[in-house]
């Protein structure tokens, strides 16, 4: 059965609320703006599922879990299909673009404000309106592991920066989404 048409009326239709739609929607509201988020999935309330149980996978990812990119080489990956995004299954990963690609943007679409130094004021407002920072002290166990067998192989294990805040003990919190 189809689901009848709605007709809205809205300045800025985003579509998708993880931290990027999310962080925009919030921005042009700020600003004035009659803002529409649109999202695929449903609201989870955050201890609803168990953790990685089938159905948390089931409620929180498209294709109930991983799909690929088919190329060379063939990349497997995940997106949520939930209020709040993938950034409510991949642990509100976040890392800033990277700065020759910006320039390459900036070069190749010839938008001169897309420098090096406005995607960093951009960057550190977004990251101090979300609490994104990296685990205080030593990583965990698993994460050590796995940064010792990477440098064995030869390649750069990079820790990325996460939208959590960290208490005095050093335990995060994911920054979810509030109804």
């Amino acid at each position: 059965m189809t689901a009848p048409a709605v007709t809205m009326d809205t300045d800025v239709l985003v579509i998708g609320s993880g931290a990027g739609g999310a962080a925009t929607a919030a921005t042009l509201a700020a600003g004035g703006r009659d803002v529409t988020v649109v999202e695929e999935g449903p609201w989870i309330d955050p201890d609803a599922l168990e953790p990685f149980s089938l159905e948390e996978m089931t409620a929180k990812y498209r294709h109930r879990g991983l799909a690929a990119a088919l190329g060379n080489p063939a990349i497997a990956f995940a997106e949520g299909r939930c209020v709040g995004g993938s950034t409510e299954i991949n642990s509100g990963l976040y890392h800033r673009l990277p700065e020759a690609l910006a320039e390459s943007w900036r070069v190749e679409y010839g938008i001169d404000e897309f420098g090096a130094r406005a995607i960093d004021t951009y960057a550190q407002r977004i990251e101090t309106e979300l609490a994104v920072s990296r685990l205080p002290g030593a990583p965990p166990p698993s994460s050590a592991l796995l940064e010792r067998g990477a440098t064995k192989l030869g390649w750069r294990a990079v820790e990325y920066a996460r939208v959590f805040r960290y208490d005095a003990a050093g335990r995060g919190v994911k920054q979810t989404s509030r109804r």
